[in-house]
C-alpha cells in the first residue's frame, strides 16, 4: 500500500470515527469574554442560517467530558485556565479539530507560560489589533479552497480585529497575510516609529499542527469577534466548517509541510527593495536610532543599535527615480566601539537542511570603518548559525555582493531565519534589492 493512501485511509478512519452518529454532532463555541451575549446569539443565528449545523455555547462543566460531543470546538478565548488547556488538548489528541482564532490562548495559571497557546498551536500571540489588507495562500490547501493560491488577494475594508502569530514549533503554514495597524484606513491616521517593526508587515496569517489523532488550526483573523457579513469571511467559514477539511489536512500534511514561501522576484525576503514604506513619526524620541524629523521606514524591517550614534531610514535614491535605498549613516568618532543592524525576521519561512541558497544585495560605502550583512539561522537545539560577508572598507561604488550558504543537513531546523545590515563605527552604507534565493 502506498504512503500516500496509507495516509489517507487513517484520517479516513479518525474523521469518521469523529462524525459516528453525525446528527448528534455539534459545533462547541468558546467566546472571548468581550463578545457580549447579544452577538453571540447573532453570530450562531446567522452560522445555522448560512451552513445547517448545530452549535453550542461552550460551559465550564463540559471541560470535565472531555468535549467529546463536538465535531469541531471554535475558540477566540483569550485567557484560558490550565484545565481549559488541558481538556482541549486532549480533545485535540483523541482526534477533535480545534480552530483556534485571534488572540486565543493565554494561561490564567503557573501551569504553563502565560501565553498558552503554545501547548496546543506553536505559536505565540504577537502583535494584535491589525487588518489583515492582503491574504496570500501557500499552495492549493482545504481551508482555503478557491482563493486563489499564490496571488495576493485584497482584503475588503474594515475586516475583523487580527493577530500577527509567531511560529516557535512545527506549525505548518497554510496563509500569509500583509498587516497594517487597526484603523490605518482614516485619514487621521499616522505610523509610529515601530509601526513598521511591528505593525506593518507580512506574517503567518494560518497554519496548523497534529497532536496526536487531532488537529489544531491557528488564524490571525478573529473570526468570532462579530457576525461573518464580508463575502471572503463568509467563504472562510464555508470551508472551516467543510467535513471534509479536517481530513484533507491529515492526507496532505507531508505534503503542505514541503512548501517553500517566495515573494517578489522569486525572493525568500519580503520588501527586499524597500519599495514598501511608512513615513513614521516621533523618530527623535528614540535612542536607537538619531534620524531626525519624520523619516521613511521600510515595513517588515526593524533597526536596532547599541554604544554609538546612527541614523537609519529609508531614502530617495539620486540617480532613479521612484526607487528607494535603505541607508545607515554614522558620522560621530565616539561611535567606532559601536554597533548598528537592519533586520528582517521571517519566522514562518523555513529553510531546508542541505539545500544551498545565495544571498545577494546591491551596495555602495564611503568611509566605512566596518560593514557586513549575512543571515541567521535558529536550529532546534536552541543554537544559531551565521553567515555574514564584510564590506570593503572605506569608499566603494554601487556593486553586486552574493553570500552562499548550505543549512547544515545534519541537524534539525526551527522555523525561521532573520537576514541582516550591519554597520560598526562610522561611515554611510547604502544598499538596495536584498534577495534570498535557491542556489542553481
Amino acid at each position: 500500500m502506498s504512503l500516500g493512501i496509507k495516509s489517507f485511509l487513517t484520517a479516513t478512519v479518525l474523521f469518521t470515527a469523529i462524525m459516528s452518529n453525525g446528527a448528534d454532532k455539534l459545533i462547541g463555541l468558546l467566546f472571548a469574554e468581550s463578545v457580549n451575549k447579544s452577538n453571540q446569539a447573532k453570530f450562531i443565528k446567522i452560522q445555522k442560517d448560512l451552513h445547517k449545523k448545530s452549535f453550542k455555547l461552550l460551559k465550564p462543566e463540559d471541560f470535565s467530558k472531555n468535549l467529546s460531543e463536538c465535531e469541531i470546538v471554535i475558540s477566540n478565548k483569550r485567557m484560558l485556565s490550565a484545565a481549559e488547556i488541558d481538556a482541549l488538548k486532549k480533545y485535540v489528541s483523541n482526534g477533535g479539530f480545534l480552530i483556534a482564532v485571534g488572540t486565543f490562548g493565554h494561561c490564567i495559571d503557573k501551569k504553563y507560560d502565560s501565553r498558552g497557546s503554545l501547548e496546543l498551536s506553536s505559536c505565540r500571540i504577537g502583535t494584535k489589533n491589525l487588518s489583515v489588507i492582503k491574504l496570500r495562500v501557500l499552495g492549493e490547501n482545504p481551508v482555503f479552497k478557491n482563493f486563489f493560491p499564490e496571488k495576493w488577494i485584497d482584503y475588503p475594508n474594515r475586516p475583523p480585529i487580527a493577530t500577527i502569530l509567531q511560529p516557535t514549533g512545527n506549525i505548518i503554514p497554510l496563509a500569509i497575510a500583509d498587516f497594517r495597524p487597526w484603523g490605518w484606513f482614516n485619514d487621521s491616521f499616522k505610523y509610529g516609529y515601530y509601526g513598521s517593526r511591528f505593525q506593518a508587515k507580512v506574517g503567518l496569517y494560518a497554519g496548523f499542527i497534529s497532536i496526536g489523532k487531532g488537529i489544531c488550526l491557528r488564524i490571525s483573523d478573529d473570526l468570532l469577534s462579530k457576525p461573518p457579513q464580508l463575502p471572503l469571511i463568509k467563504a472562510l467559514w464555508a470551508n472551516l466548517l467543510e467535513p471534509d477539511t479536517f481530513v484533507a489536512l491529515k492526507k496532505q500534511e507531508a505534503e503542505l509541510a514541503k512548501f517553500e514561501i517566495y515573494f517578489d522576484n522569486g525572493s525568500m525576503i519580503p520588501n527586499g527593495n524597500f519599495e514598501k514604506l511608512c513615513l513614521s513619526t516621533g523618530v527623535e524620541k528614540i535612542n536607537k536610532n538619531c534620524a531626525t524629523g519624520n523619516i521613511l521606514m521600510p515595513q517588515c524591517w526593524r533597526f536596532n543599535s547599541w554604544k554609538g550614534k546612527f541614523a537609519a531610514q529609508v531614502i530617495n535614491d539620486p540617480d532613479k527615480k521612484d526607487n528607494h535605498i535603505l541607508q545607515i549613516l554614522c558620522t560621530d568618532p565616539g561611535s567606532q566601539g559601536g554597533g548598528s543592524l537592519w533586520l528582517c525576521e521571517l519566522d514562518y519561512i523555513k529553510l531546508v537542511p542541505g539545500k544551498k541558497y545565495v544571498l545577494s544585495i546591491k551596495a555602495k560605502g564611503k568611509n566605512i570603518y566596518r560593514a557586513d550583512f549575512g543571515i541567521n539561522i535558529i536550529y532546534a537545539d536552541g543554537k544559531r548559525q551565521t553567515f555574514s560577508k564584510k564590506f570593503p572598507a572605506g569608499d566603494f561604488d554601487w556593486q553586486d555582493f552574493n553570500l552562499e550558504l548550505t543549512v547544515d543537513r545534519m541537524k534539525k531546523l526551527k522555523r525561521g531565519f532573520r537576514v541582516q545590515l550591519g554597520l560598526s563605527g562610522t561611515g554611510i552604507i547604502q544598499t538596495d534589492d536584498f534577495i534570498l534565493t535557491e542556489a542553481e
